[in-house]
């Protein structure tokens, strides 16, 4: 009977239930923490182990074991473990109670077994019982706490903190707000675009304004870094614009297309990375628009130099 109460405490180290068929089964189980404030104890989580004798289904774990312990076949450890059932039962019929080892004890009492566990099995995770004191209660006055209201200069103090945060705040904002868009960034709509955008032409010279560099359409502004062939010399000094028939995307390109146009005078303005060929220059916007070239180049557009 030794052989199998030392098989259910090996088992019982890794499972949480060992089922001896035919007789029952041994359960862990992990019972919370409690405290008991009549004592001041509090106890900490610990497991238990139980019987039931309704649990009798034969799962191998326990013939398992034999097997692998005796280095012998299933259906040979089955018929050892049949025969070490069989002796505990005999030996509950005729002994009012067997000693389980370390597990703990049972008897037979009416046709029922009774299992008292061992207090050295399973007992606790290594937490030890804690004993609190209560604490006393601090007897009280009735009176209401007055709070003490802050001084003049807490009150002075934390007026001007508030006045402060508000000045950080709008300063930033200001700032936010009033710093300047570089050229690089006012030039991404140039550089994205490949027709000019209709501009409504005056016949004064207040045009002029229309095409400063804070509102320009696209294309039609030069970019201060903007390089301009000499190539039509005969532009007067006095001319500040011109006007656009080809925009391309390289040098080659913008040479090839003033070849195959031979019978007109062209130049070349390299700005943003394109190549901008006109034809026409004169001291106002009226003056270029009123090239006959609009009649060859519909989509001319002027360009301050």
């Amino acid at each position: 009977m030794q052989r199998i109460i030392s098989h259910i405490e090996y088992l019982l180290d890794c499972h949480d239930c060992v089922t001896i068929p035919g007789f029952g089964a041994f359960i862990k189980a992990i019972c919370p923490a409690s405290i008991d404030a009549e004592s001041g104890v509090i106890y900490p989580p610990h497991r238990s182990l139980t019987f039931n004798s309704e649990l009798t289904f034969d799962d191998g774990l326990l013939a398992s074991s034999y097997s692998r312990a005796e280095n012998q076949p299933f259906t040979s450890a089955s018929a050892s473990l049949s025969k070490d059932i069989e002796l505990l039962k005999s030996t509950l019929k005729f002994q009012p109670k067997v000693d389980l080892g370390c597990i703990g004890t049972m008897s037979l009492d009416n046709g029922h077994y009774i299992f008292v566990p061992s207090d050295s099995i399973f007992t606790d995770f290594g937490l030890p019982i804690a004993t609190v004191s209560p604490i006393a209660e601090e007897v009280g006055t009735d009176e209401p706490v007055i709070l003490a209201a802050p001084d003049r200069f807490t009150r002075t103090l934390q007026g001007m903190m508030k006045y402060a945060a508000m000045f950080v705040v709008l300063l930033t904002i200001g700032i936010v707000l009033s710093t300047p868009m570089s050229d690089d960034a006012r030039y991404e709509v140039v550089k994205a675009s490949m027709s000019p955008i209709d501009a409504i032409v005056h016949t004064d010279d207040s045009a002029i304004n229309t095409y400063d560099l804070d509102g320009a359409p696209a294309f039609m502004i030069a970019d201060p870094a903007t390089k301009v062939d000499d190539t039509m010399s005969s532009s007067s000094s006095t001319d500040r614009f011109c006007l656009i028939v080809a925009s391309l995307a390289s040098r080659q390109l913008a040479d090839q297309f003033i070849a195959d146009n031979p019978t007109l005078t062209l130049g070349v303005i390299e700005s943003n990375g394109r190549y901008r060929v006109y034809a026409a220059t004169g001291p106002t916007i009226d003056s270029v628009m009123s090239q006959k070239l609009l009649a060859s180049f519909p989509d001319a557009w002027p360009c301050q130099l």
